[in-house]
């Protein structure tokens, strides 16, 4: 119908642990096997496998050997991982004109259909899941939502290789349990306010009356949390390429 609004369809690809995923597509033998991904004297990146056993990014690596003495030890190849990064964005590219990368742990991208006719999200999805895999070898599981939010959470649950499609109005169902730190713009002040009146998860917001919320945040501020909760009021995905900074991650997510 004319002038009627179109659902978002945001595609969210969790290539996280990126390292260990391109060691794997560098070496084959390396699959189902604890891999960890040293960096100056501190694990870069772990494997399911390694972390299974406590390895965490950010140890020692001298604790993590100790942790996981079956692993497998890489020092890390960041020139590899930085040409792997770029084939990831441009094989994202040939399938979206907004595609946002935040890190090389991960993309969004905005499969909205801006034509009569274009290909489903959920179509592309699959393609890109399918070229990731068999032209790029690197591990990958991806979520499509109606916002950010919802479509971060489908791809954690879709781990290790799988697509997990929310369809519109299941996405208050998916996020129900998220504690508010899914919400990292919210203040440590409103955080504890919201807590002393027994709110703890974007289940609790978008369940709790409207004047509850009013008393804490006033009509704006509780509107916009609502909205928040639900994964509205997102910006646009734009364009922007991970940085030098966020490219060699030491810290788990």
């Amino acid at each position: 119908m004319k002038g009627a609004v179109r659902q978002r369809s945001i595609l969210h690809v969790d290539l996280h642990p990126f390292f260990v995923s391109v060691e794997r597509a560098l070496d084959p033998r390396l699959k189902g096997r604890p891999v960890i991904v040293g960096g100056i004297g501190t694990v870069a990146a772990a494997s399911s496998e390694a972390r299974a056993k406590g390895v965490r990014p950010g140890q020692t690596l001298a604790k993590a050997r100790r942790l996981c003495p079956e692993a497998v030890l890489r020092p890390g190849d960041f020139e590899a991982y930085t040409v792997y990064s770029d084939d990831v964005t441009d094989l994202l590219l040939t399938q979206s004109r907004r595609v946002e990368r935040p890190s090389t742990d991960e993309a969004y991208l905005d499969l909205t259909p801006e034509t009569p006719g274009a290909p489903s999200p959920i179509a592309v999805a699959e393609r890109i899941r399918a070229e990731l895999e068999g032209r790029l070898r690197l591990e990958a599981s991806l979520g499509l939502a109606a916002s950010r939010l919802a479509a971060r959470r489908a791809s954690s649950w879709a781990r290790p290789r799988g697509l997990l499609v929310v369809f519109p109005g299941y996405e208050s169902s998916l996020l129900g349990e998220e504690g508010l730190s899914e919400l990292p713009e919210l203040p440590p002040n409103v955080v504890l306010s919201l807590a002393r009146i027994g709110i703890h998860t974007l289940g609790d917001v978008i369940r709790a009356e409207e004047a509850v919320l009013v008393e804490v945040l006033g009509p704006e501020g509780a509107s916009h949390l609502k909205d928040r909760a639900r994964g509205l009021r997102e910006s646009p995905i734009t364009a922007t390429m991970p940085s030098q900074r966020t490219l060699f991650p030491v810290a788990a997510r």
